[in-house]
């Protein structure tokens, strides 16, 4: 199971690692389309036309930044450690269930089994984190109880 975490937490380093690489790439464009934008005697349209560039540049710096968050946090968890309670790096299984608590990354498949890359803020991660097996919680009308902590 430890390599099963480890395998998550490289997942979830990816994620984070593709959002950065792919927003990068896409300001380089922008920046080398507004650098190609040539100032015409329709000024107004020009400067529109760098403004939402601008703004695109901006979004994307921002998708940055909260990668490099996610990074962060990260580089926090321990893969190897295994604790009595939920905490950040803990992979749980419920009901409904197997959370890798870490950064939002969805659902997805490893080793024939589905799991939900959750981040420790996130609505779930709230009532999961503290938690320990045999406890349960309520979402959205339903109660989940958590059989093991690896």
């Amino acid at each position: 199971m430890a390599e099963l975490k480890r395998q998550l937490y490289e997942h979830c380093m990816e994620i984070v690692a593709a959002t950065i690489a792919n927003a990068r790439q896409a300001i380089e464009a922008i920046r080398a389309d507004m650098a190609g934008e040539t100032k015409s005697s329709a000024g107004d349209k020009y400067e529109t036309a760098r403004e939402m560039l601008q703004q695109d540049v901006n979004q994307y710096l921002s998708m940055i930044s909260v990668a490099q968050e996610q990074q962060s946090v990260l580089a926090r968890i321990k893969t190897d450690l295994i604790t009595e309670i939920i905490i950040p790096g803990s992979l749980v299984h419920t009901n409904a269930g197997s959370y890798y608590i870490a950064i939002s990354g969805g659902k997805i498949s490893m080793e024939g089994k589905e799991f939900r890359l959750i981040s420790a803020v996130s609505p779930i991660g709230v009532l999961l984190m503290g938690k320990k097996p045999g406890d349960t919680l309520a979402l959205n009308g339903k109660t989940i109880q958590i059989d093991s902590i690896l």
